[in-house]
Formats: C-alpha cells, structure tokens, sequence
C-alpha cells in the first residue's frame, strides 16, 4: 500500500452508549467501501470489530478496534469503540489518535449517559463531529425527539442534514438538505420540520463565514454551490454538528454519512498543530503533520496476542516511518528495532513497508514501549502529553487457587496492565493482598476471565482487607507514680505524659520536655 497523502486521510472515531450500534455502522461502511464482502453481525459473532472470545460472548464491545478502508481515494481510519463507562479508558486513548467523530445515539432510547460523556470527551478536545441517529427501523424510533433533546441539551448547532423517509417499518430513506434530493417525499410535520431545519442549516453555514453572512443578510438565500463550500468550516469550526437519521442494519443513511466523513470531517491537514515538548530545551513545540519533518508519533494502544506478542498502536504527527528501522523512544529515552510496519483491519495485520505523517499503523514486539509513549528524533526530542485516564473505582482481592497459578499470576498481570490503562493491581503491603482494581465490577470481571482464557490462571476473588489503626483524637495527660521497696535502696519515680493530636497525615511528634537533666538522656527513648 502506497503511504497516502495528509489531505487524504480521515481518522474518525466512533462513540456513544452502549448498544447504539457503533460496531454495526462499522461493519457496513466497510461492506460500502468494499473493504469486506458483507457485513458481519454482532449477534452472530462475525464482525471485524468485536473479535475477542469475551466480546463475542457477550456480545458487546470491550477494547477499541481499528479499522480502515479507502474510498473515492480517502484512507478512512476507523476507531470503534465500547460504549460501557467501565471501558472509558479505552475512548481517551483512542482520541489521542482522532481528528474527527461519529457520536452514535439509539433512535428509540435517545440520549443517554454514555452519549453526554462522549459529548463531553468531543468539546474538551474540540474534535468535529456527526450525528447518527441510528435504529430509525426500529419500533418506537422518533428521530424528531431525538433531534429535538439533542437541541435542547447540545444547542441548536445540531442542526438536521440527513433527515429520515418514514419511520419504524416504513423508514425507507433519508433526505439531503444540503442537495435538497429527497425532500419531496416527505409529508406532514417532517415537511414542516424539514423547512424549519433547512433555515437553521442555512443560517448556520452564513455564520460560519463573515462574507457569506452579509450576503446572506441581504439576500435571504444561500445558493447550494455557497452552502456546499462553507459547510465543511462550519463542521470544523463547531459552529454546525450535522444530524442524521438513519439504520446500519438497513444499510439506510450509511452512504449519507461516509460521504460527509469523506467530504467534511478533518484530515490531520486541517486542525492545529499537535502541541508537544521539546525535551532538548524543555520549551512547548508545534508539530504539523509534514512529509519532511522528523519522525514523530504516540503510541495509543497496546494489544497482548497469544500468537503475535505485544502489538503497539501509534498515531504519526510528522514524518514519515519504514519497515526494519530504528525508533527512538522519547519518553523512556531507548532505542527500540521494529520489524514489519503495519496496519490494522480488527484483529488482521496487513504489513506495510511505509507510513506518513497523520496515519495509524502498529509494530510488534517491541521490548520497553508502553501505551502513552512518544517516538521521536534522538537529536530533537519531543514528547507528547500522557494520556490520562480516570482512577478506578471498584477493587477485588484475588488469591492464585495452585501453585502453578501463583507462578503464572504476576506476568499475566502485567500483560493485561499493559494493555488497559484503567486496570491495575499491587500487593498491600499493610494486609498482604494481591488487590487489582478498575472501572467496575463487569470490567473487573472481564479481567478476571481473561486471566483463566488467555493466561490458564484461576484465582478465587474476595473483599479487600481492611487494615484499621488507632489514632489520637483529644488532648490528653496523665501521671503515673512508681514506688517500690525490695530491701536496700528503693525505687522510685514520677511520669507525667500529655498527648494531643497533630494534623491528619503529618505523622508523629515526640517533645522531650525533661528539664536539669533529672532524668539521663540514656533512658530517654523517642
């Protein structure tokens, strides 16, 4: 595969709450791309996505998959991710490598928790986005609801571009109101709503450009060539998201939407440059995504296969990379050999002798390279910012059930941290437990059976101990006077102790307060 140009490259990821549809819409754009025969179905297990033995089962999403397919000469890099909370990490990661955003919602649920938090992630990072409003085929599907809440709570720049034919059972197309074809065979209140959304669109590209909106002003009307050219800038700008209504089981709304993919949402070319530090001088660095400049990439996943080893994922800011070279690792500042470059389509790898700047690719078995890590130019150091996940939230206790697991149980351990940055697992050292926390209890789950699938290590699961300790809490003094009488010279003594409490966490303080050395430093122990 030839390295594509900048421009024609789109790094899209999708979001949004579970059982959206996100795994589905993948699987039939790459199906209208041609990139695989037919699309595959999360009920039956044959997606390109969803290919683990635990996703499969369960049938939902748990790692972020990556995919790509090339169409009207645009390399489109899918990012589809879970939608559960418990897999948040997994969406940060994957926006490290993303210039723009499908945010998938339920046609019949509507806005859900996962779809604000998605909404969020997007206007924190200020990545361009596409609403799909999915399932429009379903029963008790209402995309005028949806469209009216995703108003009501996101703006009226979510504004309706694809607005769907029918509903439920009748749903049969969707409507351009950008190109206006389609728009006759709507009736009733969706030909009322059309209108009024036609205007917001409208209003909403002159807005995103001074000139046009004079002309907008004095004219009432955009021609479709001036609303066809501004479209995109608004798009990048935030000021339109564009909404549209339609079935990825269907395959209705699907061509709709890889054409605004293609034709609106960001090439690495068209956002600001990628801020990093200049580790030589420790001063902030601008890096755009030129063909000529020093190499320079992050990595943004990490993947464990039991028959390729660690397989590391990385997003290129500048520069170009070939196969069997030498990488420099910023961040840990080592060398590492890669072998074959290549890039992902699920769980295939496709090798590739070269890769450009605003790309997606991956290396195998490299020895010391970590998810959040920087490649770079050893003379012209830059490192990129951590990715930073949330702290988990639940923990368990675990104990290796043999012997055989106990020798096993560190590695495996290891390997799965690797691979998820929201997982993690350390040895109390106050009650001696092994305690791996997460994001929730079905994360922690899923980390526990792929401990036994993947590794051949049980354990039993239980409560993390508690280690109480006592502490003072009141001012307090006491006197204590000893006296005893053993034939010859006696004993005898007074003790006078006052305690009270210092500020939480600042440890303890012994005051020596013995004046005329009446008592010999010997026997006075702190």
């Amino acid at each position: 595969m030839a390295e594509y140009d900048v421009k024609n490259i789109r790094n899209v990821i999708f979001l949004g709450h579970s059982n959206a549809g996100k795994t589905s819409l993948a699987e039939h754009l790459l199906s209208e791309a041609g990139a695989i025969p037919k699309p595959g179905s999360v009920d039956e297990g044959n997606t390109v996505s969803d290919y683990n033995k635990d996703e499969i089962e369960r049938k939902i999403s748990i790692n972020s998959s990556i995919l790509y397919f090339i169409n009207r000469g645009v390399k489109i890099n899918l990012i589809d991710t879970p939608g559960y909370a418990d897999f948040v990490g997994e969406v940060i990661s994957g926006l490290v490598a993303a210039e723009g955003a499908v945010l998938l919602i339920n046609a019949v649920n509507g806005i859900e928790i996962g779809t604000n938090q998605a909404f969020k992630l997007l206007q924190g990072r200020k990545i361009p986005m596409v609403i799909f409003v999915n399932k429009m085929d379903k029963e008790h599907a209402d995309f005028v609801k949806c469209l009216d809440a995703l108003q009501n709570k996101f703006g009226k720049r979510c504004i309706a571009v694809g607005y769907p034919i029918g509903k439920e059972s009748s749903f049969r197309g969707v409507a351009n109101l950008l190109t206006k074809e389609g728009i006759d065979s709507l009736e009733g209140r969706d030909k009322d709503r059309v209108q009024k959304e036609s205007e917001m669109l409208t209003e909403g590209i002159a807005e995103s450009d001074d000139a046009l909106l004079e002309k907008y002003l004095e004219r009432g009307e955009l021609s479709e060539e001036e609303m066809k050219s501004t479209f995109k800038k608004g798009i990048l700008e935030g000021k339109i998201i564009p909404v549209i209504g339609g079935s990825a089981i269907s395959h209705l709304g699907v061509k709709e939407l890889l054409n605004i993919m293609i034709d609106c949402l960001p090439s690495p070319a068209d956002i600001p440059a990628k801020i990093g530090t200049n580790l030589n001088d420790n001063t902030p660095a601008e890096i755009k995504p030129l063909k000529g400049a020093p190499f320079s990439a992050q990595v943004f996943k990490t993947i464990s296969d039991p028959y390729v080893g660690q397989i590391t994922v990385f997003k290129i800011f500048s520069g170009s990379i070939y196969s069997d070279t030498i990488v420099y690792n910023t961040t840990r500042k080592v060398k590492e050999k890669i072998g074959q470059l290549s890039i992902m389509e699920g769980k295939q790898l496709e090798p590739v002798d070269l890769l450009g700047p605003g790309d997606i690719g991956c290396m195998t078995k490299l020895k010391e390279t970590l998810t959040g890590d920087s490649f770079g130019d050893e003379k012209n150091s830059i490192k990129f910012p951590d990715i930073i996940v949330p702290e988990p939230a639940m923990s368990f206790s675990v104990k290796p059930k043999t012997r055989s697991d106990e020798d096993k149980i560190s590695g495996a351990l290891h390997k799965l941290i690797v691979e998820d940055l929201t997982f993690k697992a350390e040895r109390d050292p106050q009650t001696k437990e092994l305690i791996i926390s997460g994001m929730g209890d079905l994360h922690l789950s899923i980390m526990i059976n792929r401990l036994q699938d993947r590794f051949g290590v049980q354990v039993d699961i239980g409560t993390p101990k508690v280690a109480y300790k006592e502490t003072v809490t009141a001012k307090g003094d006491s006197q204590y006077r000893h006296k005893k009488q053993t034939g010859g010279a006696g004993q005898f003594a007074e003790v006078w102790m006052r305690i009270e409490p210092l500020p939480r966490g600042s440890g303890f303080e012994f005051v020596d307060e013995v004046v005329g050395g009446a008592i010999p430093a010997l026997f006075i122990v702190s």
